[in-house]
């Protein structure tokens, strides 16, 4: 059976219809260029990303920049921080409970 599906399979290959080869793409060439692009001042064109110094200063709570955001940012960190410090102590309760258990130092 196994044979027989190589055969087929081999065989299917040599009675597939060719079809002529594609001619080459003709040969392009590229002009350097020897000057850099024209400067655009960033604040011509509009763009997603402010420029330095370019918003206000935060004047209420819950501003970009404001206080509450950096406390919230160290919250977010802190509490980041506790999860790594939990599963380490988690893993090494584990680890001395599993060598306790087969006998094994350290």
């Amino acid at each position: 059976m196994l044979a027989l599906g190589l055969l087929v399979f081999i065989g299917a290959g040599f009675f597939t219809p060719r079809t002529p080869p594609t001619p080459p793409a003709p040969p392009t060439t590229l002009v350097p260029r020897t000057a850099p692009p024209d400067f655009i001042p960033a604040d011509s064109s509009p763009s997603i990303i402010p420029n330095p110094n370019s918003g206000v200063e935060p004047k209420a709570e819950g501003d970009r920049g404001s206080a509450s955001q950096y406390i919230v940012f160290a919250l977010m960190v802190a509490g980041m921080g506790a999860i790594v410090l939990l599963i380490r102590r988690e893993s090494r309760q584990k680890r001395a409970i599993n060598a306790i258990d087969s006998g094994e130092p350290g």
